[in-house]
Order: C-alpha cells, then structure tokens, then sequence
C-alpha cells in the first residue's frame, strides 16, 4: 500500500491522537509495513490493504502473530523499527533500515546432550596430497554431512604494479586451484622434484618453438610433393613417395634403442640436448624440400632416418629417465598426463603461428616480392629464429635439472672430493689441478667431525653443465675392461692376488679389483659380477685413493713418466688404497647421503662386469 494511503487510513483509525502522536503511530506504521507485511503487499495489493489497515495501531502484536517461533529476533527487530521512528520524527532520515534486516541464527540446546551451551560448528579440511585444502566439511541440521568451498588465503596489499599484472596472474596454474587441478600434478610442489618447474618453463618454451616447426615442416613436405610430380600422377606418385619416405625411420628406431639405451641413463642431460639437435637438423632438411622438388624422395627419407633415431632417443629419456627424476611419490602417470595436457595447449598455440611464418615466408617468392637475396635472407631468418628458440629452449632445460642419482661421473667427483679434503689440501694444490678439481673447489672439509662436507647435488649439477667433460684428466676408470685393468694375462693375475691379500674372510670379499688403464695412463677399477652399489663406491673410493697417490709421486720425480705404455699399477699404492677404503668407506657414504645424494644406486651405464671368483680360482691353480 502507497504511504499515502497508510497515512490516510491512520487518521481515520486514531482521530484522538495529537499531532506528533499521530506522526509517531503513522511513522511507525510505515516501517513496521514495510519489515514485516509480505513481498508486494506494499504496491497497493487488496491484501496488503487489508492487513495494513487492520494492524497499523497494533505493530508489535502484528509482528509477534507472524514471528512466533524466534521472540529474541522480534524484539531486535522492534527495537531497530523504534529507533528509526525516532530517526524519521527528528528528520534524519539517512539511516532508516527499509530493507529486511539480517537475522543471527541462534542455535538451540534443547537438542543437546545435557541441555549445556550452544557447540561451535566443528570444520574439518579436506586437502590434496600435496596438503592443499580443497573443500571443508561439517556437521548439517540433520546430522550429516555438509560440504563447504575451501577458503582461500587472502593476498597481501598489491603494489601497482601487482594490480597492473592481475590478469595474468589469474591465469597462472601455481594460485588459481582449477588450473592447478589441470595443468600441474597432485600435490604439486611436494608431489614432484625441486627443479621440476625450472625445467617445465623451459621445456614448454621448446615444445613451442617444436610444434611451429612440426607445422612448418608438415607445410615444406606437402608443397615439395605437388611441386616434383607431374600433374597427371601426382596422386599415385605422392602416395609413394610418402610412404617410401618413412621405411628409413624403422631402421633408425632400431639402432638408436639397441645402441643407446644405456647410455641414455647414464647421462641424461647430454643425450636430452644432442637427440633434440639431432631432431632440429631432420625439421631443417624437411624445410629444404621446397627449394629441391626433385629430390624429394632421398631429402625426405634421410630427414626421417635422423629424426626417428633422434624421437627414440628423446622418448627414451622423457618416459623414462625425466619422469623418475621429476615424481617424488610413485606418481609418474599424473606427471606425463599433465605434461600431455600442457602439450596439447601449446599445439593450439602453435598452430596458427606456424601458419603465419609459412605463409610469410611464402609470400617472399612472389613474383613482385623483390631480389633473390630479400628472399632466402626472409627465409633463412624465419626458419633459423624458430630452430635456434628450440634448441636453446632445450639446452636450458637440460642444463636445469639436478640428478641426485649417482653415476661414474659423479661417484669420481665425491670421491675426489673426499680424499683432498682429507689430505687437506691447499688452495694452491686445488688450482693446479685445473678441471680435475672444479667441483672440489667447494668442498670443505671438518676434520674433527665424523663426515666430510662435499659437494651437494645443486653445486654438483652446475657444475656438470651440458657438454662439459663428465671426467677429469686423471680421474680413475670406474668399472674397466679387462684390457684397460692389466697389460696381460699374468698382470691380471698378479693384480688380483694383490687385491686378495688382507681382504679378510669371505663375507668381506672385495668384489673389486684395481688395475691400471695404459690409454689414459691412470688407475682403473675392474668390478665383480655380484657388486652391489657399496662395493662400487668402494671401488671407486679405492681407485681415487690410488690416482691421487701415483700423481703425488710423479710430481715428485720418483717415476719416469716416458712411456705411458708401460707404467703399471705399483703394488704399494695399490695396497695404500686398498686399507684406506675398507678404513674409510663408511665415513664417505654417510657424507655422501649428507650432501644429499642417492647412495642405494650407482647408473654404471654400459661398464662391463666379471665373476672373479672363477678368475681367482684359475690363478691359484
């Protein structure tokens, strides 16, 4: 009902009532319409008429007949309606409440055990494997259960330049929890490696640059193939050479598994750079097509020799030896799906980018595009940007990543670590030693203490690079042939006596032997059949011990170092190293585990190994 009409039924309810007693009754009338008469009862309706006339002198017993079941929210709501009748008779009208005021909830103890006080609602938070909260729960009306929306930290004060950047950061994966949930693995950051983002940002940069090229490519082959066939049999002849172009890849797959499997897991991060190399070289013979229509056929089948040997190897490495690095809790599916899905997103980025480079580069030939020169300095500008973003993008992530596996390369680092620093050698000895102590150059050493502070698995992989030299100069040959262990039959013999003697009852067999390797004129380590990864840090410990020993006695001028080919493994070093690592090799896998490395597997690649149990059974006899 109009306010007009409310003021005009109440001088008719209430003629006795003065002035400012009927402006009280008639503001109060108003207001008390307003909070309680149902929705549009105000608007002139023939029952909010009725029900307005007949409750306007009577407020509060209207109010109490409509809102039995809560008398503690009537009073509040009767005490708010008097104090904005006060407000409108005053003539301040600025806070008068015209809408439906808000109601606390009481909670009722007569449903409680013992009739005590009101319990607070008690929250239990789901969350993630990685401990991130995705929902709560609690108690509902009903007793069950009743599920809530997470809550969410709330972000500090942003700076200009944060709020600048807010739609970007709305799309990043790391803070909003539906592209968490899509693009990074459960759990994430715990549920994956300490350089698994590093190497996903620079990983995703390559698969950029690779799916450009994938369509470049795919655009060079198909225009190539209509340009070098005649148009009467261009589609039995592009079928042929299509298929034809593919049988060479076979051969490629065959060898690159046989031959480099194992050394894919012994470095990984060298293969990972050269086998991505290898496959930007097959994109740029497939770009060259083009330009040699008529040798389609051997351009395309050579392109795809590389590439498939190149594809087996990067496989090889990203299914196996990345994904084992990168998960941290048995969850290798969930990190290759997102990185599947990660992928995916990328080729749809890519593809209209590669389109855009083709048809640019395209254009370049027309008729009225300019001199030959314009164009293939276009072309060549186009395609080497998008070949040398990939490879460096690759490189990069290579150069990332921190192993904390162990292999040969890295046993003769720790190792060498360990030794100088226990000789305490100075700073002078270690800058002579050139590259042979880069990663030792860090390494210090606390002699009162039971272990040996060598280098972590941060310095470590720095310092390993890319394409460095995985060994120094005179760093021992870990896991030797026979030939790089003994010039001959009876040196072998003579050396394997060597390492019987005080090596204790059977249970302490050392099942290791130390030689000398004449090609690289130091000391090697030739490893029994049934070494477990104690006897080869032994091994290596053992063979370090004696290439610091036989280059300290060199520099001394107490050997001739004439002819490399006939220097041999003195037996007194030998015996040297022997006590020293049966003496020490504890204290070296403790410090090893304490810097942070993996000591339970030793990746020995493609070394070879020997039972020498037959060995020294035929040298006794």
């Amino acid at each position: 009902m109009p306010r007009d009409s409310i003021l005009r039924v109440t001088a008719e309810r209430a003629p006795h009532c003065r002035p400012d007693r009927e402006r009280a009754v008639a503001m109060r009338a108003v207001v008390g319409h307003r909070a309680w008469c149902p929705v549009g009862s105000d608007r002139g309706g023939p029952a909010g008429g009725r029900r307005a006339a007949r409750d306007v002198c009577h407020p509060v017993r209207a109010t109490r007949r409509h809102h039995v079941s809560c008398p503690d929210a009537v009073r509040t709501r009767r005490d708010r309606a008097r104090q904005d009748i006060t407000r409108r008779a005053s003539g301040d009208a600025s806070d008068v409440t015209t809408a439906k005021p808000t109601v606390k909830t009481l909670k009722s103890s007569d449903g409680m055990p013992g009739g005590g006080a009101p319990a607070e609602s008690v929250m239990v938070e789901e969350v993630s494997t990685g401990g991130a909260q995705t929902r709560r729960w609690t108690r509902s009306p009903t007793g069950g259960f009743e599920s809530l929306p997470a809550v969410r930290a709330k972000p500090a004060e942003a700076s200009s330049a944060q709020r600048s950047a807010g739609a970007l950061t709305s799309w990043d994966p790391r803070t909003s929890p539906r592209l968490r949930r899509v693009f990074l693995p459960a759990g994430y950051p715990e549920s994956v490696s300490r350089d698994y983002a590093p190497f996903i940002r620079w990983h995703l940069g390559s698969l950029v640059f690779r799916n450009v090229l994938e369509v470049l490519t795919s655009q060079s082959l198909l225009v190539a193939l209509g340009m070098g066939s005649a148009p009467g049999a261009l589609p039995l002849t592009a079928a042929t050479k299509w298929v034809l172009k593919d049988g060479l890849g076979s051969l490629a797959t065959l060898a690159a598994g046989s031959l480099g499997g194992q050394k894919y897991d012994e470095d990984p991060k060298r293969w990972w750079a050269a086998t991505n190399a290898l496959e930007d070289v097959a994109r740029a013979i497939e770009l060259l097509t083009p330009a040699f229509p008529a040798f389609f056929l051997p351009l395309a089948a050579s392109a795809t020799f590389v590439r498939s040997a190149a594809l087996t190897g990067r496989g090889s490495l990203m299914n196996g030896t990345f994904m084992q690095h990168l998960s941290r809790n048995e969850n290798l599916g969930d990190v290759r799906a997102k990185l599947e899905v990660q992928g995916r997103w990328l080729a749809l980025v890519a593809l209209p980018v590669g389109i855009g480079i083709f048809r640019s580069v395209s254009s370049a030939f027309d008729a009225d595009a300019g001199d030959g020169a314009y164009r293939y300095a276009a072309t060549l500008g186009a395609y080497g940007a998008v070949i040398f973003g990939h490879t460096f993008c690759c490189w990069k992530a290579a150069h990332v990543l921190r192993f904390d596996t162990l292999n040969r390369a890295r046993v003769c680092v720790l190792t060498r670590a360990f030794v100088d620093a226990e000789r305490g050698c100075s700073s002078g000895d270690a800058a002579r030693d050139a590259a042979a102590d880069a990663a030792v150059a860090d390494a210090v050493a606390d002699l009162s203490s039971a272990l040996v502070a060598l280098p972590g698995v941060e310095r470590a992989g720095a310092a390993e690079g890319v394409y460095c030299a995985r060994f120094a100069a005179d760093a021992p040959t870990l896991g030797a042939s026979l030939p790089e262990c003994a010039r001959d039959w009876d040196d072998l013999e003579a050396l394997l006596r060597l390492g019987e003697k005080g090596a204790g009852r059977e249970s302490a067999r050392r099942r290791y032997m130390l030689g000398w390797d004449a090609a690289r004129d130091a000391p090697s380590a030739l490893l029994d059949a049934d070494a477990a990864p104690r006897d080869v840090l032994a091994a290596a410990l053992a063979a370090t011990k004696a290439a610091v020993d036989s280059k300290r006695e060199t520099s001394e001028g107490n050997r001739n170092r004439g002819n490399r080919g006939t220097r041999r493994l003195e037996p007194a070093v030998a015996e040297s190293a022997y006590a020293y690592a049966d003496a020490r090799f504890v204290k070296f896998e403790e410090s090893a585990r304490a810097a942070g490395w993996r000591v339970d597997f030793v990746q020995m690649g493609t070394a070879p190994k020997y039972r020498l149990r037959s060995l020294a059974g035929a040298a006794d006899a």
